[in-house]
């Protein structure tokens, strides 16, 4: 029996078509991935499914109902979390927990017991998303991940018959990602069916039956195992599916070109003895005991690494564990509560718009002008950077095709899809080229084939010279870093290479080092 079943389904948005054609039957009591590049129509045929958007052509049926002509019978019936679900930061979490129970008009309590008594809906789902202690935190103050276990949780309740989950996993880390699909499995009924879009091919094996499409179409249906036995298999043969991948010489590199200010060891100013491991070389990045803290809470604490010019250097750690508050500080953005750190032996505390002046920063959130084009979103930062005006329109084209943004050049950023904002923040983070990058999460929600051309960027901008500090959740990126610091509440836990922190852990794969080398902190 299928849950939904759609044939010949088109949808275009002017002169783009979302959904080609499409056939697809999604079985009842299933967990089903879907996986597609950036643009392939995920989210467009999840809205569809649900009748939030309209077809062109074709037929759909979900759990029965015509989802355009019936949608008042099927809603009741349908758990949605889009990507950006939309938790009451205000509110805590409780709150939020309480209001969207109210909303589908569900009792958290049993009969004759408070919503915090035992039995209580409200405990169960505390008790899953591992929230209890900061039941009474606002929403806006949670991490990333937990942000997605209130949100999931605040979708489960009222046990629906089906789950559509769109990408919940984005810019969670490892840890918590297993949480999500563990919480998912436990709460759901055997009957229900779940539909789970993700960027994550390492997730495929997690589900019962996987999705494949590309530009509008499914390219494969089946079991994962089908496609591989490891993740590297699965991703390989998605990309094959999707006409492979080939690798170029980076433009992006191959043009970059800058100042290096870093002088010989005998110079001043321009850059500062790392008196942290006690070396006589000199580095272009220097986090300096650095600290944020915030009333008694340490979100940083005597955080200390030097990166040598050319270096990719990670900072891995759970959400919340304080890499973005370093980037932060590090940048200038927040003000250490003690310690410093340099840029090319540049005070970021003393000199922060000197300092700045030799970064290229690209946020864990979208932060660019939603209002504004992508071209004009790239004009913007190439004046704010100082790029002169007679080499400002050719420095945009070329970034604009490097990129591969020629097709949405006038399009408002806020209309583009996550992993193409994402490459706009990348792009307007390295036009003018600056010696140093930070990269906070750079290819969160962002699909394989972007995520290869992404660290190809990455890995030749090192090799010309670029010093990259970097954060992932994805620990196959991982090993592109030439030096990983592993955070975890607020402190430096390890560090060391790839293979280093691996042969610590006694593992093979950099996801199990990380899970190993969390929890063993977790005992100490």
């Amino acid at each position: 029996m299928n849950t939904v079943e759609i044939k010949n389904l088109t949808k275009t948005f002017g002169k783009i078509t979302a959904l080609d054609n499409l056939s697809l039957n999604i079985e009842k009591g299933k967990i089903t991935g879907l996986m597609g590049a950036d643009g392939a129509g995920k989210t467009t045929l999840l809205r569809t499914i649900i009748g939030l958007l309209v077809p062109d052509k074709g037929e759909i049926l979900t759990l029965g109902f015509n989802p355009v002509t019936q949608k008042d019978e099927l809603t009741p019936l349908i758990g949605y979390m889009p990507q950006k679900f939309g938790l009451y930061e205000d509110l805590t979490v409780i709150e939020n927990l309480t209001l969207y129970a109210d909303l589908k008009g569900i009792s958290l309590a049993p009969c004759g017991r408070g919503i915090k008594g035992e039995g209580s809906i409200l405990n169960k789902m505390l008790e899953f998303t591992k929230l209890a202690p900061f039941q009474d935190r606002l929403a806006g103050a949670l991490s990333d991940g937990m942000k997605q276990k209130l949100g999931l949780a605040c979708t489960l309740l009222g046990n629906p018959e089906f789950l559509l989950l769109d990408e919940p996993s984005v810019g969670v880390d490892p840890i918590s990602r297993k949480d999500l699909m563990q919480m998912v499995r436990e709460m759901i009924n055997p009957e229900t069916t779940v539909l789970w879009s993700t960027a994550y091919l390492d997730e495929a094996h997690s589900f019962d039956t996987a999705v494949v499409i590309d530009k509008g179409r499914v390219i494969y249906e089946g079991k994962p195992h089908d496609l591989g036995a490891t993740a590297q298999e699965f991703e390989d043969k998605v990309i094959d599916l999707m006409g492979g991948y080939k690798q170029e010489e980076s433009l992006i590199a191959k043009n970059y070109e800058y100042t290096d200010i870093l002088p010989s060891p005998h110079a001043g100013e321009g850059g500062t003895k790392c008196r942290v491991r006690g070396q006589s070389e000199f580095y272009t990045v220097e986090a300096d005991n650095l600290e944020k803290k915030y009333g008694n809470f340490y979100a940083v604490k005597n955080n200390s690494f030097c990166i040598q010019k050319g270096e990719i250097f990670g900072l891995l750690g759970p959400n919340g564990a304080g890499k973005s508050t370093s980037f932060k500080m590090m940048c200038g953005l927040a003000k250490p509560t003690n310690g410093t750190a340099r840029i090319m032996g540049i005070d970021i505390t003393k000199d922060p718009e000197k300092a700045r002046s030799n970064l290229g920063y690209m946020a864990q959130k979208f932060s660019l002008y939603g209002s504004l084009t992508v071209r004009e979103n790239l004009e913007f930062f190439a004046s704010a950077y100082g790029i002169k005006f007679k080499n400002r329109a050719s420095k945009v084209q070329e970034i604009i095709e490097v990129f591969g943004l020629k097709e949405y050049a006038d399009q408002k950023s806020e209309e583009l899809p996550l992993g193409l904002k994402q490459r706009l923040s990348m792009a307007c983070a390295l036009i003018h080229n600056p010696p140093v990058l930070f990269l906070d999460e750079p290819t969160s929600g962002v699909d394989v084939l972007t995520r290869r051309d992404f660290w190809n960027h990455i890995t030749s901008l090192a090799k010309k010279g670029v010093t990259i500090l970097v954060t992932t959740h994805f620990m196959d990126e991982a090993e592109y870093c030439d030096r990983i610091s592993l955070f975890y509440h607020g402190e430096t836990i390890a560090l060391g290479t790839p293979q280093e922190l691996k042969d610590k852990a006694r593992a093979k794969t950099m996801e199990e080092t990380f899970i190993t080398l969390i929890k063993e902190s977790e005992k100490e």
